[in-house]
Parts: C-alpha cells; structure tokens; sequence
C-alpha cells in the first residue's frame, strides 16, 4: 500500500471507529504497517486540530517528540487592556492557555504574534448589518468575552505578564509581530509598555530574524514623558552594549504607525521613531527589505516639519524597499528624518496603498525617484488608482528610472473583462505580459485579480 493509501485508510478508520480511541487507533495501525517514519507522522500531525495533536504526542515518546514541539511553533498572546498586560490568548482552549506549555517548549517556538485587544466588549462601537448578517463587531465582541472570562477564570488577581515571563526562553525566536487595531487604539501608557517590550525581546532573542510592529494611536494622547523613556531605554542599551552581548541579526522590518487623531503635528510620531531607531539601531545594520508606512485617518492638515534629533537608523545592506503612499508629504518627512538609506544600493521597490489624487501622485514620484538604481518596481493596490500610477511611472522611465528592468502592476478588472481592460491605452503600448491571480476574498468573486508585467 502506498504512504498515500495508508493515510487514507487511517483517517477512515478515526471516522468510523469513534468509540475508541482515534489516538491509539493511529498508532496500532502505524505499527501494523511498519511506516511510523518522522516525515510521514509530521505529515499528517500538520493537517490536524490543536486538541488532537496535543492527545497524540501524549501516546508515546515517539509521537511527543514529533507532535508536541510542533504545537509550540507559534505563540499567541493578546494585550488585555483593563489588566494593562500581556496574556496567551485562549483561542486554542486551556492546553494552549496555560503559559505552562511555552516554558517547557520555548526552544519550540518560532514565531511569536502579539494581538491587540480592546479594554472591554461595551467599548466596541455597533455598526447596524442591514442584510441581518452578524457583523465585524459582534465577533470581536464574542471573542473579547471568551478572553476576558480566560482571564477572570485563571487569576482571581492581576495577571503576570506573560510576554515578560517567556520571552527569555524563546532562544531561537525568529518571527514577532506586534499586531494593532483600528477601534483599539494604543494610549500613552501602552505604547511605553510596548516599547520596552520591544527592547526585551530584541535582548532575548539573538536569532531573530523578521520584526513587524503595526501601531494605531492617537496623537493627543500619546507618551507622556518621550524623553525621560528615550534616555532610560538609551542607558540600558549602553549598558547591554558594554558587556559581551549578541543582539539579533534582523533581516526583514516592517513599521506601520497610524495617528487616528492626525492635526499636523507631527511630534508624537516622531517621538515614537526616535525611540525606535534607538532601539534597534545594532540589529537594523543587517536589515534587506524593509517596509514602512505612515497613515492618518482622514485628515488633510499639512503636517509640521520637525528636525529629528540624530543621525537616523542605519541600513547599510537593504536592497528592498516596500513604502505605504498614501500620505506622500508625510513620508517626505519621515524616511529622510529617521531612515539612512543608501538609495543607490536598493534594487527592488513595492508601492503600498498609493493615492489617486493628482498633486499626491506628483510628490509620490518625486519621493521614490530617489532609487534611481531600482530594477524593479511592484504597484500593489488592485483599485482604480493602479492606472495613474502605471502611467506616470511609464512616462517618467527613462528620466528617473534608467535601470528599470521590470514594472509589476496588480490589476482589478469585472469578472467579463480582460485584464488590459485595468490599464490605460497608453499603458497598452508598452510590451506586457498577463496573468491572472487568485481572489484575495471571497467578497471579490465579481471580480478578476491580475498581474501586469512590463518589461524594458
């Protein structure tokens, strides 16, 4: 019987022997026929729930060793904000819970994701569904009351945090992602913690590798005291320097920072990268992608020009550039300020979330004409705005973008059109070659995902 069929027939047997054990089941028939190898255990241990890999590797040493660190890949935790600390989020059930699971397996975990709740499920605000389906806010509000009874259930107190308790122990930690939300904006007191937390895991955790950080705040109430932060955090590092220390080697960053109470002032923001660039300023040295947007919520003020203090972080190897657009006057303030980039060093270069204004798209061009040596530039926005910007980055090839191999577009056209149909004439005289993409959502099936390629 082939490793397929054997797979097959054991997952029929789960099925239709219910009133046994499907553990021991697997595991009488992995012995039967001799194929309880490594690769074909973790094969089918993969493609089942949490619960049931965890009852798995509780059937033999055989099993544990494969299942058990399997479930410890991925750590989620969760920041609850009326407890102001950092739990594990309980969507995995008690198993995965109980913080008691990642001490025992912290050499497991690869990947650690921080997801930022909201202080209580009465905060949300409720937006009517017309159609009487249940809307985005009534499962957030489900999930919020599942965490907060986890956490009234496991303390009768204040939570410890446990990001601050487990952190040393994920010692080969590559991943972390610092999630954030829209409705759950971050206060002053919750960035400061954040950002501590950032500098522990960055002392903890030498074989990081990818670090995203998404931050939604609100400029009116942001840190309280950024300078007195600024210079303790700049003394611990110091003092980690002075020693024999081995900081991360981080290859890929991603920031994303959102003030949704947006004036013109520009300060908070720029307290925030201050203590940032700080923070990473040894692990950025080998960074080679980097990603960087700024956005604010609907507001059209003129933002304030600031002199940052320092240099800026330092990237000397990065060679591939993505930069959210949207607010093009921003950037032109906040990439130079904070960012030392050798422009002539970066080959590949993504436009996130472009504008379609005119005057925008102007400053846009103006600001990425600064890689005059990129190879390649990826438009990732499928909206009408796609067209404008093929159009003027065309136009202006030869004078700004002389080592321009190769320009990606990704399109949206109806379910009935071609994918040319997304592009402008002019855009059509260039030679190009198409193809299609599968739908990012199943809310899109109307309608046609594409690739452009021009190639000169």
């Amino acid at each position: 019987m082939t490793l397929e069929g054997v797979m097959k027939y054991l997952v029929k047997v789960v099925v239709l022997q219910s009133t046994s054990s499907p553990e021991i089941i697997i595991w009488q028939n992995l012995q039967s026929r001799h194929c309880c190898g490594r690769r074909t255990t973790s094969r089918w241990l993969n493609s089942t729930s949490f619960q049931r890999r965890y009852r798995i590797g509780l059937t033999c040493r055989r099993f544990r060793d494969i299942a058990i660190p399997g479930l410890y890949r991925r750590c989620p935790l969760e920041f609850c904000s009326h407890a102001n600390t950092y739990v594990i989020e309980a969507q995995y059930g008690l198993i995965a819970a109980e913080a008691s699971g990642f001490i025992r397996h912290g050499r497991s975990v690869k990947e650690l994701g921080i997801d930022w709740g909201f202080s209580h499920a009465d905060e949300i605000p409720d937006r009517s569904s017309p159609s009487g389906n249940i809307t985005f806010e009534e499962i957030l509000k489900s999930k919020i009351k599942r965490r907060d009874e986890y956490v009234t259930k496991a303390s009768r107190c204040v939570p410890p945090n446990q990001l601050e308790l487990l952190v040393p122990l994920f010692v080969n930690l590559t991943t972390v992602q610092f999630g954030s939300s829209h409705a759950g904006r971050k206060t002053g007191p919750q960035l400061e913690r954040e950002l501590r937390m950032i500098l522990k895991i960055m002392e903890n955790c030498p074989s990081m590798k990818t670090l995203a950080i998404s931050c939604v705040y609100n400029g009116l109430d942001s840190l309280e005291t950024p300078e007195e932060l600024e210079y303790e955090l700049e003394n611990q590092i110091e003092e980690r320097n002075s020693k024999v220390f081995s900081w991360p080697r981080l290859r890929c960053l991603d920031l994303y920072l959102e003030d949704d109470e947006f004036d013109g002032n520009m300060i908070p923001t720029y307290h925030i990268l201050q203590i940032l660039t700080k923070i990473l300023s040894t692990p950025a040295l080998t960074i080679t992608k980097f990603c960087f947007n700024f956005e604010t919520c609907g507001s059209e003020d003129e933002p304030q020009a600031i002199r940052p203090k320092g240099p800026g972080l330092a990237l000397p190897m990065l060679e591939k550039v993505a930069l959210g657009i949207g607010h093009p006057d921003c950037l032109q303030l906040l990439l130079p300020g904070f960012f030392q980039i050798d422009n002539h060093r970066v080959k590949g270069l993504e436009l996130l979330h472009m504008p379609h204004e005119e005057e925008f798209i102007v400053q846009g061009i103006e600001l990425v004409s600064r890689f005059s040596k990129v190879e390649t530039i990826q438009l990732t926005r499928r909206e009408t705005a796609i067209r404008y910007w093929v159009d003027e980055v065309l136009a202006v090839r030869e004078d700004m973008f002389k080592s321009l191999k190769e320009l990606r577009a990704q399109i949206r056209v109806l379910l009935s059109e071609p994918l040319e149909k997304g592009v402008s004439s002019y855009a059509l005289q260039h030679r190009f070659q198409a193809y299609d993409l599968e739908p990012s959502s199943i809310f899109v099936r109307n309608f046609r995902d594409g690739l452009l390629v021009f190639q000169f």
